[in-house]
């Protein structure tokens, strides 16, 4: 049996996080990082203000950071 590389460790916590992301900073996440909207655009598209989406994709990248670098 071969032992898991360090970076495949990470991608599964990574993926873990996206699934595990809350509805409003997963869309906010993937819109921008995947679909390469601007705040403005995702704002107008959920309907809600720019501060917010900054918020949601703040909150988006926390979770992530939580996820891949957490122990053990």
């Amino acid at each position: 049996m071969s032992a898991r590389r360090p970076e495949g460790c990470m991608a599964d916590r990574f993926r873990i996080g996206l699934a595990t992301l809350n509805y409003l900073p997963r869309i906010t996440y993937y819109l921008h990082v995947k679909d390469d909207f601007t705040f403005p655009e995702i704002a107008f598209r959920i309907g809600c203000s720019v501060w917010e989406v900054e918020e949601h994709f703040a909150a988006a990248l926390a979770h992530l950071d939580k996820a891949v670098h957490r122990e053990g």
